[in-house]
């Protein structure tokens, strides 16, 4: 196995982090803000503890159940370097003289302190003999002012010559110690250092025997541990570990738990990298959860981080920087947790030029709440290798080496703030309030001691939830000051309270004076009342009696007042009740309130409403009402004088007079109804009428029949008219009616009634129509359809039978004809009742047909024959074959010779010269204009083509053209005459026979000639009428 000294890997690693540093440099995060959420000068004053020359190093310190702190150092008055002990209170003032613990002549350094419930003080310690270190273990016992010895100077380290070095000692919940250390015996050469585990009884013997905690054949050192609430150990270490290749430094802070006897639950576990002079430090919440720190150069100098692991190692917050990312080196961080979700971390930083100790505080989460706060001055000189305590009462304590003027121990302490109520401070307006009404919450906000707090949070809860805030300025040390808060108590509310601190801003030496509570009881109101009756006749000078039952729907007993509306001149009601109109109801009870109203013998008869209200005393806006009528007895009634019913015809509406009257004594209001068996509109000309003694009045009252109800159908419609004072004073009268025959009916199109037709894309279009019986009985309906000649037009059907309501449709077809024009065509449909002539509907319909253009032109002669010298005269023909006027224009060209003169309307125009005049036709239209085409004698013998083009001046995409063959032939001579008269002489019949079969094949080649130009001239056009007869213009 290869071998590497510490050295060496130490000289490797500075090679090899060279890059990555730099990297990370680059890629560092912003740095962290300062957030202080208690003062940043809540540390006192440095107090040096000790008084020699010589040097003072390596503090170890615990602080007992009482609060008092107990101290080893390493300590070199005596020489050679012996470890000794002193005993503080809380504020840093000695119990005890420096006592020396190490007795021999061996040099005893780096010591570690425990102390248990009962206040026994175990140190353990390194013991250096001829270059080799062991491990000692004293127990001391601080009583009467007096330090004992129970223990001293016993070895706990094994016998083999391997060194054991930085021991780490806590006490176990059972008494007995656990200790880790660095061990060497593994060391074959190669400077592999492993970290050990054992179990102390509380007199120094081993309980267990040493157990290996690390496995790697790198370097392990620096080990921490502490337990958890489980009785977990948790370990940390620096750990120089190898890759397989044994060239890559692969170094970190590492991580184990094992029970206490040492054995292992978890595997050695990274938690980060780290620089290979890195100091670890561990401590365990009361969840189990695990706080790490460490320092690391990561960003070229040294900086503390901080990691929260759960209680199984699975890191919860991974290496948070808790110190400035700056060009100084921040060291040997320490940590302690304090009973209030707090972490104190203290380490050593050079950034003034000199080493101070600084200090950084978090939550359990590891939110960062004091930030880098500096606690030493240049009077202590260079401040180093700090530890930091949490004191019983929630303050903290640092202790660390200061070398002004000599390397001599410092201590420093917080004096936190006591923000509290105390139980005569809080003060309720009531307990019990009233639901909606306002309590005034009153508090005096003390702190009892330490520093001046700013900015105090102060809350007001109802049920254990803020609902309001507010803030103190300042509350120094010893002083008080009010604080008042109101709210509107609510149902359900069961208790009011003054928090102090509710967010736990400041830290502080007991958060459990800061809530002082009140139980409350939130009273609600209510009430209710009913009454026998709600009205009672009575006669003139009669007592009417109303039993009122009133119900307490409170959450308590209330008192409430009766009281009533104005009643008229003479009137008298009692309301009863002790004292008069009041009752005082337990809760959830009711009881009976008899009002008795007494009626005066003069009062006219009629209805008399008056009100009776159930008030609460205590809060009038809680509240209940009862109406209640005494209806005085009247003489007379009323009548109507009804109209006989009658025939009706179902929509048109028919009106019924009746005349009500009012026989009665006194005065009445009425209000008026009508009601009847079908559903029929009903509309009164009023509903509601008031009525003098013996007066008559009409009323009309008009009636709608319904649309459907079959001829026959009877419907009794009822009038009512009743009194609004006096129920009983009623009356009806009925009226029948007969329903009669109705006829109606509605035709309606689909879609638009009126359309374009292109003609000729579109030949036929199709109409759907629906027709409804509007009638209340069976009915059959005749289709009527006007006509226009210019299309061909029919319907599906001529008749429909319709029942009351039922819809039917049909199809209306139209075709234009073949020599429809241009234009707006109008025509429509009818629907006629067979069974009433005058019931009919018509649907009013048109058609746009839209314009197009056509044209045709053609010749006389397709081919013809001339001499020299002769004129050809052609007929060209030009028809319109669109549905509107055209005007045409024309274009003639031969491949020789131009045509010189058109004759158009007997008028001779010169083609080259003259203005062609506009030629106009109508739909169906032609002309026939001559072309004389003049062949000249100098003429050459061949074949020509005569070119005609014809195009719309209107739509210039609508043209025709034509050709004409001219075949122009040579003068026969005299020679050739006598040849021929010879030839024709000798044989007649020969040349008879000849000259037939040339003219038959003349007429024939025309004829093909014709049909070839024919049929590249035409163009596809519909179906229309026949051509009208030419004629010249």
């Amino acid at each position: 196995m290869a071998t590497v000294s510490r050295t060496t890997l130490a000289s490797c690693l500075l090679c090899v982090l060279l890059l990555p540093m730099t990297l990370m440099v680059l890629l560092q995060g912003p740095t962290a803000p300062s957030a202080h959420a208690f003062p940043i000068d809540d540390f006192g004053d440095s107090i040096r503890l000790t008084f020699n020359p010589d040097v003072t190093t390596n503090i170890s310190a615990a602080v007992d159940t009482g609060g008092d702190i107990h101290i080893v150092w390493e300590d070199y008055r005596s020489g050679n370097g012996d470890i000794y002990y002193v005993k503080l209170d809380a504020e840093g003032n000695k119990l005890t003289n420096d006592a020396k613990i190490s007795n021999d002549s061996a040099r005893s350094i780096h010591p570690t302190i425990a102390v248990d419930s009962d206040g026994h003080v175990y140190i353990v310690w390194e013991s250096v003999t001829n270059d080799i270190s062991e491990l000692y273990f004293a127990k001391l016992w601080y009583y009467a002012s007096n330090i004992t010895f129970l223990e001293n100077g016993l070895r706990v380290s094994d016998s083999n010559p391997a060194n054991s070095t930085e021991p780490d000692m806590i006490v176990c919940p059972d008494g007995n110690l656990a200790m880790v250390w660095t061990d060497a015996r593994n060391d074959i050469g190669d400077g592999n250092l492993e970290i050990y585990y054992k179990r102390l009884r509380a007199t120094g013997t081993s309980l267990t025997t040493d157990t290996r905690i690390t496995g790697d054949v790198g370097i392990s050192e620096h080990p921490k541990l502490d337990i958890g609430p489980d009785g977990m150990i948790h370990i940390v270490w620096y750990d120089f570990r190898d890759s397989s290749s044994g060239l890559v430094i692969n170094h970190g802070v590492f991580y184990r738990k094992a029970l206490q006897d040492g054995t292992t639950v978890t595997n050695e576990t990274r938690i980060t990298f780290a620089s290979p002079i890195s100091r670890p430090d561990i401590a365990v919440d009361t969840d189990g959860n695990v706080h790490v720190v460490f320092d690391d150069d990561r960003y070229a100098s040294f900086d503390i981080f901080y990691t929260l692991l759960d209680p199984d190692g699975n890191t919860l917050v991974d290496d948070r920087n808790i110190s400035p990312k700056d060009d100084y080196q921040s060291r040997y961080p320490r940590i302690s947790l304090s009973d209030s979700d707090a972490i104190d971390v203290v380490w050593q930083d050079n950034a003034t030029g000199s080493w101070t100790v600084h200090y950084s505080a978090m939550s359990y989460i590891g939110t960062i709440e004091v930030y880098d706060q500096p606690l030493t001055t240049d009077l202590v000189g260079n401040a180093t290798i700090p530890i930091v305590m949490c004191a019983r009462d929630n303050n903290t304590f640092v202790l660390f080496r200061g070398d002004s003027p000599n390397q001599e121990l410092f201590f420093q302490r917080t004096h936190r703030p006591d923000p509290c109520i105390l139980a005569p401070d809080l003060r309720v307006s009531t307990v019990q309030p009233l639901v909606d009404s306002t309590i005034w919450v009153n508090a005096t906000v003390r702190n009892l001691e330490g520093d001046t707090i700013t900015d105090l949070v102060v809350a007001l809860k109802v049920d254990s939830v803020i609902v309001q805030e507010t803030t103190l300025a300042s509350l120094p040390s010893g002083s008080a000051t009010p604080v008042s808060f109101s709210y509107v108590a609510q149902e359900g509310d069961t208790s009011v309270g003054i928090a102090v601190d509710p967010y736990q801003q400041v830290r502080e030496i007991d958060d459990d004076n800061n809530d002082m509570t009140s139980t409350i009881t939130v009273r609600m109101l209510g009430v209710s009342v009913v009454s026998d009756a709600t009205s009672r006749p009575a006669n003139p000078g009669e007592d009417v009696a109303f039993n009122l039952t009133i119900m307490n729907e409170g959450s308590s007993t209330f008192s409430f007042v009766l009281s009533n509306s104005t009643l008229e001149d003479g009137w008298k009601i009692d309301l009863g009740g002790s004292p008069a109109d009041h009752y005082t109801i337990p809760t959830t009870t009711s009881t009976i309130a008899q009002v008795i109203v007494a009626v005066p013998q003069d009062t006219l008869p009629g209805p008399r409403r008056f009100y009776i209200d159930v008030n609460c005393t205590e809060r009038s806006s809680v509240s209940a009402n009862m109406s209640l009528m005494i209806d005085v007895t009247k003489t007379g009634a009323l009548s109507i004088i009804s109209p006989s019913g009658g025939n009706v015809e179902p929509t048109i509406p028919v009106t019924y007079t009746f005349i009500v009257w009012n026989t009665a004594n006194s005065n009445d209001s009425f209000e008026i109804s009508a009601t009847d068996e079908r559903g029929w509109t009903l509309e009164l000309s009023q509903e509601s009428v008031d009525l003098l003694p013996e007066e008559r009045v009409e009323m009309s009252l008009t009636v709608s029949p319904a649309r459907y109800d079959p001829p026959g159908t009877t419907n009794m419609i009822t009038f009512s008219i009743e009194s609004t004072n006096l129920s009983e004073n009623t009356a009806e009268a009925n009226l029948l009616c007969l329903q009669g025959h109705h006829r109606e009916v509605d035709l309606r199109i689909t879609q638009q009634a009126y359309t374009n037709l292109s003609v000729p894309e579109s030949r036929e279009i199709v109409y759907v129509l629906q027709v409804q019986n509007l009638g209340n009985s069976n009915d059959t309906f005749s289709i009527g359809l006007s006509e226009t000649s210019s299309f061909w037009m029919y319907l599906n059907t001529s008749y429909l039978f319709l029942g009351p309501g039922e819809n039917g449709s049909l199809r209306l077809t139209m075709v234009p004809g073949t020599d429809i024009l241009s234009g707006f065509y109008e025509f429509n449909v009818s629907a006629v009742s067979e069974a009433d002539p005058q019931a009919y509907d018509t649907q009013e319909m048109g058609v746009n047909v839209l314009p197009y253009y056509d044209l045709h032109a053609s010749v006389d002669h397709a081919e013809i024959h001339a001499r020299k010298g002769n004129t050809v005269f052609v007929n060209l023909t030009i028809e319109n074959m669109g549905n509107i006027v055209d005007v045409v224009d024309l274009y003639v060209y031969l491949d020789i010779f131009n045509t010189s003169v058109a004759v158009i309307d007997d008028l001779e125009y010169n083609l080259e010269s003259d203005q062609l005049p506009q030629i106009s036709l109508n739909p169906r239209d032609s002309i026939t204009i001559m072309l004389i085409i003049p062949i000249t004698s100098n003429a050459s013998i061949g074949i020509y083509e005569l070119y005609i083009d014809i195009g719309s001046l209107i739509d210039p995409s609508v043209t025709a053209s034509e050709n004409i063959v001219i075949i122009v032939e040579k003068a026969p001579s005299w020679l050739n005459i006598y040849v021929i008269i010879a030839i024709a002489g000798a044989a007649a019949a020969a040349g008879i026979i000849i000259f037939l079969l040339i003219r038959r094949k003349a007429v024939m080649e025309q004829k093909r000639v014709e049909d070839e130009r024919r049929r590249r001239q035409v163009k596809r056009r519909p179906a229309g009428p026949p051509k009208r007869q030419s004629k010249t213009i």
